[in-house]
Formats: C-alpha cells, sequence, structure tokens
C-alpha cells in the first residue's frame, strides 16, 4: 500500500517538475502519448492530425485572434519574429481586415455594416437627376 503525503501525491511520486507526466511523475513515454492522443481524437469523432499540428492549430488560433505576433511568437519558441510572420502569413490577411474593421469603428464610431448603408444611401447632387425628363437613369 503506497504512503499518502501531506500534498494528497503518493509517496513513491517524483515531482520532477513535468508539464506531462505520468501517474507517479516520471516523463511520458513519447509512443504512450501519441497512442493516448490518438486515442482522445478517435473518441471526439475528430479528423486525425499529427501531434504537431497541435502547434500550428494553435499558432494559427492565437494571430486569428488578434494575439499580438510577438507573444505568439514567443509562446512558440521562434528566435525571430520573421519565422512566425513568414509560416503564418495565411492568416494575417483576415486580421488585417479585421484590425481595420476594428480601426474603423474606433474612429468614426460605428460598424461596418453601418458605414457601407450610410454610403449606399448617400445623397445625390441635386440636379443630376430631372424628374421631369422623358428617360430616367439609375445608378447602381
Amino acid at each position: 500500500m503506497r504512503k499518502e503525503t501531506a500534498l494528497g501525491r503518493s509517496a513513491i511520486f517524483q515531482d520532477n517538475d513535468l508539464i506531462i507526466c505520468t501517474t507517479v511523475g516520471t516523463p511520458v513515454n513519447p509512443r504512450n502519448l501519441l497512442r493516448t492522443f490518438y486515442a482522445l481524437m478517435k473518441k471526439a469523432d475528430v479528423p486525425k492530425i499529427r501531434f504537431h499540428d497541435l502547434r500550428h492549430t494553435v499558432a494559427t488560433l492565437m494571430l486569428s485572434r488578434n494575439i499580438n505576433p510577438k507573444v505568439v511568437k514567443e509562446i512558440l519558441g521562434h528566435s525571430d519574429i520573421r519565422v512566425t510572420l513568414d509560416t503564418y502569413s495565411h492568416v494575417l490577411p483576415s486580421v488585417h481586415k479585421e484590425t481595420a474593421q476594428q480601426y474603423g469603428n474606433m474612429l468614426f464610431g460605428v460598424e461596418q455594416g453601418s458605414m457601407e448603408r450610410e454610403a449606399s444611401l448617400a445623397v445625390m447632387p441635386t440636379g443630376l437627376f430631372n424628374s421631369s425628363s422623358e428617360s430616367s437613369t439609375t445608378i447602381q
């Protein structure tokens, strides 16, 4: 029988300051980690991906949520911001569009959709259309 310590861990637990460890605190065998990872994907009924793809998923999600690329670089451990920006440049166009919309909202205090509606309802200069003329022109 195992003796419990004050922290509720068994006396055989080794605190190696690991993020992922076995139930006794030792390093996880990579093959066992993959086996568990694949089993969880199957149970969750999600497409099978490589374990390394989680890194790309996290980076893409962070950048798409407008997390500062410098923070993403630090989390990923890239030595240079250019590595992060070059690798995840496919995410940045949508981030730029969202940033521009947020900046416009900040400056003008209206939603982008509202600005588009206001632009479409702009008043035309007087005299451009003569209601008494026989032919009328529609500008779209």
